[in-house]
């Protein structure tokens, strides 16, 4: 497999799991409205759409499709749903979710098989993810703390 097909391979997992936390987050947002969790959703849904933004022009500079890639399974579940279970259904979900995302980011730096360029870039948005996923466990152990 050439560098560019694979680099794109592991782009296109990157970012149709990083879209897939953005929109999580972003529903999970809206469902929230006024409560601690809004903010901290919103927040993150924003910044996982500017990691979205970096790897998808990284992609298009290698030639590849931008867009997310169909029969990707989701990598959060319907954060939605859980609302109504309470917060630690929530947490728990999101932990989750944010475990396998950065596990994906934590593989892609080690593959030797992409190029460095892109490995930079990956580097370079896994620091944003990395602090979302901190400022969610902050969130969590707030609101045991609270209960």
């Amino acid at each position: 497999m050439s560098t560019n097909n694979h680099d794109l391979e592991i782009l296109h997992l990157l970012i149709d799991g990083t879209i897939d936390s953005a929109e999580s987050y972003a529903q999970a947002a809206g469902e929230t409205a006024g409560s601690l969790y809004a903010e901290a959703f919103g927040r993150c849904a924003a910044e996982r759409r500017q990691v979205v933004a970096t790897l998808q022009k990284r992609a298009r500079a290698l030639g590849g499709a931008t867009e997310r890639q169909v029969g990707s399974p989701p990598l959060f579940a319907d954060l939605r749903g859980l609302l109504g279970a309470g917060g630690d259904a929530v947490a728990v979900e999101v932990e989750r979710g944010e475990d396998q995302l950065r596990t994906s980011f934590r593989h892609a730096m080690v593959d030797q098989d992409v190029s460095p360029t892109t490995r930079l870039v990956i580097a370079d948005v896994y620091a944003a993810v990395r602090a979302g996923h901190e400022r969610m466990r902050e969130l969590e152990r707030t609101l045991h703390l609270r209960a």
